[in-house]
């Protein structure tokens, strides 16, 4: 994520391999003068759809930064998804 290992769902790919479900993705951006937000709808990078599960979380992955690039400084950066990233834990990493 960003170009850093880190932790990483599974649920989304699994939901693909298992229903054949389209994917996008959904990303509400706050109004700078506070009157609300603007919801942005995006294709997800084709290969989230790759059968081979490094793949697909890695283009999530690549799918989550189009969005925050957008607004980064509306990111929930507090979110753990560097926490604990290793090789050999239980979660899968994408770059």
């Amino acid at each position: 994520f960003m170009g850093v290992e880190s932790n990483t769902i599974k649920l989304v790919s699994r939901l693909i391999e298992k229903t054949d479900c389209l994917v996008v993705s959904l990303v509400a951006l706050r109004r700078d003068d506070g009157t609300g937000f603007d919801m942005v709808f995006r294709k997800a990078d084709p290969e989230i759809y790759s059968s081979d599960l490094l793949t697909s979380v890695t283009a999530m992955n690549r799918t989550v930064e189009a969005c925050v690039r957008d607004r980064p400084e509306q990111y929930q950066w507090e979110y753990k998804r560097f926490k604990d990233a290793r090789k050999g834990s239980r979660h899968t990493y994408g770059p």
